[in-house]
C-alpha cells in the first residue's frame, strides 16, 4: 500500500482516543442522574411509570438484600424475570451490589438453563413465582417480603471498575452456551461513545425490545438511564402484534430505537404514511440489514437517522458504525 493510505487506514480512520467516566461503574451514570433529575421518569409500561428516584430506591433494596445474602465482586447473580419495570430494577440491583448479572431467559431448555447456571457457578437467582420449578440454587423472589422490607439506602460501592459486570451467553459457533463477560470500564466506554455520538439525552423515550439475554438491552437499560432518558419496556404480548407494536412507537412517542433488524423488518408493512417526526434515531445490529428497510423507515418516519453497528458481544456491545 502507498504510505498515504497505509496511514489513513491503520491510524487515521482509528484515531477515536476520547475521554469518558474511566472510573464509573455500569450503574453510577444512572445514579448521577437520580441526583440531577430524581423526578424524570426513568422507566414505564403500559401506563405504570417510575421516576430516577423510585428506580434507584428498588434498585437499592434488591442490592442491600444481595449483599446481605453475601453477593460480592466476582460472584454471579442469575435474573429470569417477564418484561416489566421489575426486569430494570434487577439488573441495576445486581450491578449495586458489586455482583454481575447473568440473564436467562425462561423458555430456554431446561439443560441450557442448568449449563449456564453451573458454568457461571451462580450463586442466586432473582426470579419470579412462575418460574421457580426451572432452577435449583436459592432463590430471591422479586414480590418477596424480604425485598419489600429491605432498606433502599445507596450501598457503598463494591467492584472496581475492571471487575465483572454481566456475563451473556451467546449460542458459540458449535452450538454450545459459551459465556462472555464484560468489565465496568469498557461498557462504560460504550455507554458515553454511544451516547456522545448520537447525542442521547433528558428528553428522549427509547422503545426496549430486546431480550436481556442479548447485549443490546444493556445500552438499553444502563446506558440510555445514564444519559437521562425515558426507557419504555415494550411488553411481550405487545411485541407479538406487529400492528400493536408500531402504534405503540407512535403513540408513546418513541425517539429511539434499537434492535436487530430483522426485529423492524417485520414491522414494515405495518408502518403508516405519515409516522411523524418523533422518531428520530433508529439503530440496527446484529445481522444484516435488508437493502430496503432504511429507505422504508426514512418515507414513515422523515426525522429518522438509521445506522448500522456492529461489534462482537466481546468488544461491549458495539464498536463500529456506519450511517
Amino acid at each position: 500500500l502507498p504510505d498515504a493510505e497505509q496511514q489513513r487506514i491503520l491510524f487515521a480512520w482509528n484515531d477515536t482516543p476520547h475521554a469518558f467516566s474511566s472510573e464509573a461503574r455500569i450503574h453510577e451514570l444512572f445514579e448521577a442522574r437520580v441526583h440531577q433529575q430524581p423526578d424524570a421518569v426513568a422507566v414505564e409500561m403500559e401506563g405504570e411509570t417510575l421516576s430516577y428516584r423510585e428506580l434507584e430506591a428498588r434498585a437499592n433494596r434488591i442490592a442491600n438484600v444481595l449483599r446481605a445474602r453475601g453477593a460480592k465482586p466476582g460472584q454471579y447473580v442469575a435474573v429470569c424475570l417477564s418484561r416489566s419495570l421489575e426486569l430494570v430494577a434487577t439488573l441495576i440491583g445486581v450491578a449495586k451490589s458489586g455482583a454481575a448479572y447473568v440473564p436467562i431467559d425462561a423458555e430456554y431448555p431446561r439443560d441450557r438453563i442448568a449449563f449456564m447456571l453451573e458454568d457461571s457457578a451462580a450463586q442466586l437467582v432473582i426470579t419470579e413465582r412462575d418460574f421457580v420449578d426451572r432452577f435449583e440454587q436459592p432463590v430471591l423472589l422479586i414480590d418477596s417480603d424480604e425485598l419489600a422490607a429491605a432498606s433502599s439506602d445507596r450501598p457503598q460501592p463494591a467492584a472496581a471498575v475492571t471487575d465483572p459486570c454481566y456475563a451473556i451467553y451467546t449460542s458459540g459457533s458449535t452450538g454450545k452456551p459459551k459465556g462472555v463477560v464484560l468489565t465496568h470500564r469498557a461498557v462504560v466506554n460504550t455507554f458515553e461513545w454511544v451516547s456522545r455520538t448520537f447525542d442521547v439525552k433528558p428528553g428522549d423515550r427509547l422503545l426496549f425490545v430486546t431480550s436481556p439475554c442479548f447485549d443490546l438491552s444493556v445500552y438499553d437499560t444502563f446506558g440510555a438511564l445514564g444519559a437521562g432518558a425515558t426507557v419504555v419496556v415494550a411488553s411481550s404480548a405487545c411485541m407479538r402484534e406487529p400492528r400493536t407494536f408500531v402504534e405503540s412507537i407512535l403513540s408513546q412517542q418513541i425517539t429511539i430505537w434499537d434492535s436487530a433488524p430483522a426485529a423492524l423488518q417485520r414491522l414494515t408493512p405495518f408502518f403508516p404514511k405519515h409516522g411523524g417526526l418523533q422518531l428520530r434515531l433508529v439503530m440496527l445490529s446484529g445481522d444484516y440489514i435488508p437493502l430496503t428497510l432504511p429507505d422504508d423507515v426514512r418515507r414513515s418516519f422523515t426525522a429518522a437517522r438509521v445506522m448500522s453497528l456492529g461489534g462482537a458481544t466481546e468488544a461491549a456491545i458495539w464498536s463500529n458504525w456506519y450511517p
